[in-house]
């Protein structure tokens, strides 16, 4: 295991002050280390503010591109354990994503708004994950415009030491927090897509200049409902997509022990065809309006 210290230089972060005061934007790539889209759009950001082809005018953003360099190294998920459950204080890490948590807590703990760029394994649409709406995150969510936005995914785990997301502790923390998935891993538009999500935060921040240009196309809103875990012999009926619409009884998947049926109508979410025991292996979620998901307006 690498010491602390190691870690500490490893994880590096990238600060840009503009010239009026303003929020602190902090941005994450990498988080687990196979979803790149992230830390090339950071460094595509980052080029461009330094080459003047975009001008920060109030507020500070600041750029950590890689938040799991071992991991990011190896193209794998993560190495010891998720990091993304484990981000909190660690007063004895044990673990290499423990020591990172307790390097990205400081750096969240420092800043206003997290932006926390992700990617899946299967091909998808973007979407965002919004577990304490706030009008902010609403006026962001708009201008990204991702085709859906997904809510509530905190309270689908059994107990909060099995979600200790970077958004979590943004909130427990009293920041704001969105996370964004861009799309599938390998594909050239989730960089796109996570590159005009930093440049939409900034702009609705009021950071850039230019105006946020936000999109009229529609969006649809899913909550979380049900998590299921991986176990020995887990196999899916099909191949499934990720917000695939299943009717009430479908056969979704079985294990050594059990068969997985839909319970009502809803959507198979983030299914993980090659995952490990013990790990989630697929979620469901109901379709809502945006009034039934409480989504706060700026």
């Amino acid at each position: 295991m690498r010491s602390f210290m190691v870690m500490i230089m490893e994880i590096t972060k990238h600060t840009f002050k503009g010239t009026k005061t303003g929020p602190h934007l902090l941005v994450f790539g990498a988080i687990h280390g196979n979803e790149i889209c992230g830390t090339l759009a950071i460094q595509k950001v980052m080029e461009d503010l330094r080459q003047n082809q975009l001008t920060l005018k109030a507020g500070q953003v600041t750029f950590v591109p890689c938040c799991n360099p071992l991991s990011y190294a190896n193209n794998v998920r993560f190495t010891d354990e998720d990091l993304n459950r484990i981000i909190k204080k660690h007063p004895q890490a044990k673990s290499y994503e423990s020591q990172a948590a307790n390097c990205l807590t400081r750096y969240i703990d420092d800043c206003d708004i997290l932006l926390d760029l992700h990617s899946m394994g299967s091909p998808c649409e973007p979407c965002i994950f919004i577990d304490h709406p706030h009008p902010t995150l609403t006026a962001i969510a708009k201008a990204i415009n991702p085709p859906d936005i997904l809510l509530e995914w905190e309270k689908v785990y059994p107990d909060s030491e099995h979600c200790q997301s970077t958004e979590t502790y943004a909130h427990s923390q009293g920041k704001m927090g969105l996370t964004v998935e861009c799309g599938q891993h390998t594909d050239p538009q989730a960089t796109h897509f996570a590159y005009n999500a930093i440049i939409q935060t900034m702009r609705t921040l009021e950071m850039l200049q230019g105006a946020p240009q936000p999109s009229n196309a529609p969006q649809n809103f899913y909550r979380f409902t049900h998590l299921f875990f991986r176990q020995e012999g887990a196999e899916f009926a099909q191949k499934w997509r990720n917000l695939q619409f299943v009717e009430k009884g479908t056969l979704i998947g079985h294990d050594d022990q059990q068969q997985y049926t839909a319970p009502s109508d809803c959507f198979i979410t983030m299914p993980v065809h090659q995952g490990k025991v013990g790990k989630e292996w697929f979620y469901l979620t109901e379709k809502v309006t945006e009034t039934d998901a409480a989504f706060p307006q700026s």
